[in-house]
């Protein structure tokens, strides 16, 4: 019995390979047909004009057994790739502003 749940527990775990690294199947010019085959159905699109954005919420480790996500784009124009990463990559929906407080206070004496 113990070697039994040893076997299931060993399966399980060679199953349990990040969903991230399907982000590396990806290359400029693919068409939107090849990105859903590889990567599957988005958690969620968006478009504006000829743009559009793939969003997909991957597996990037595990803590203990529970999965750690991490959220993944692919940018189409015109039906093809032409970005692609980690949310906040390059210009997916990062904004570029950054705001510096230093907290400085002014001492007058």
């Amino acid at each position: 019995m113990r070697i039994f749940l040893l076997l299931v527990l060993c399966l399980g775990l060679c199953g349990c390979v990040t969903t991230s690294s399907r982000i590396n199947n990806i290359s400029l010019g693919m068409t939107k047909a090849n990105v859903l085959r590889s990567m599957g159905t988005p958690t969620s699109t968006s478009a504006k004009g000829t743009t559009e954005y793939l969003t997909y919420k991957l597996i990037v480790a595990y803590d203990r057994v529970d999965p750690i996500y991490n959220d993944y784009f692919v940018k189409l124009i015109d039906g093809k790739v032409e970005s692609y990463g980690k949310v906040g990559d390059f210009d997916s929906v990062k904004n570029p502003t950054n705001d510096i407080n230093l907290n400085v206070k002014s001492v007058i004496k």
